[in-house]
């Protein structure tokens, strides 16, 4: 989750992935084939919590990804919770 710029590894259907700006780690740009995105981590505490939310407040829609890491055994269960939202369309 935090290897932001592996985009292979986050999404293969998103060719690029790059930071906004290095001084400002928490915000990056997903670039796809239709459009770029703007996302900001508005939570990151390890090793339990992870959030992300989309930054860009022109596409028309919006929201963020929970992600929540629980130890199993040997393993890690990963729960994720996108929580969106549609603006006014009229």
């Amino acid at each position: 989750m935090r290897y932001i710029t592996g985009s292979p590894l986050r999404c293969p259907d998103t060719p690029a992935v790059k930071r906004v700006d290095e001084l400002s780690p928490t915000r990056f740009r997903e670039f796809g084939h239709r459009r770029a995105v703007t996302y900001e981590i508005v939570a990151d505490e390890p090793p339990h919590r992870y959030v992300t939310r989309i930054a860009d407040e022109n596409l028309g829609y919006g929201g963020t990804w929970t992600y929540r890491f629980e130890p199993e055994g040997n393993d890690t269960r990963v729960a994720i919770t996108e929580e969106g939202e549609i603006s006014n369309v009229l």
